[in-house]
């Protein structure tokens, strides 16, 4: 397996690992929140501007509205157990990305000698 290999297999795992994962942890938070997937990225689009814009009322408003709402739906616990799974399988392929990017880094600083 070459470098190239290495980095490019090391980048895919690494990515998937993060994104499965950040899909896993939606899953386990779902009964948090009163949205659809869209509709949560839509309130956390509102929400860090609110932030990064000092809209303090506004935000609040915003989560204790969200919050009661939240409250309406019980949480589905098997759901949120396939999320904790999900959250898992992503630790393992990012922890996999870094092992490679580690090959990697030992193949460029100890493969080869440099001269100079």
């Amino acid at each position: 397996m070459g470098r190239a290999t290495v980095e490019i297999l090391a980048a895919i795992f690494s990515l998937a690992g993060v994104v499965i994962g950040t899909h896993g942890t939606y899953m386990l938070t779902r009964w948090y929140h009163p949205f659809s997937e869209g509709g949560f990225l839509a309130s956390l689009r509102r929400m860090i501007w609110r932030k990064l814009t000092g809209k303090r009322a506004e935000l609040a408003r915003h989560l204790r509205v969200s919050n009661a709402l939240a409250k309406l739906k019980p949480e589905d616990e098997s759901h949120s157990l396939d999320g904790i799974y999900w959250v898992f399988v992503g630790f393992v392929l990012q922890t996999f990305g870094a092992v490679l990017v580690l090959i990697d880094a030992l193949i460029i600083n100890l493969g080869k000698p440099t001269v100079g």
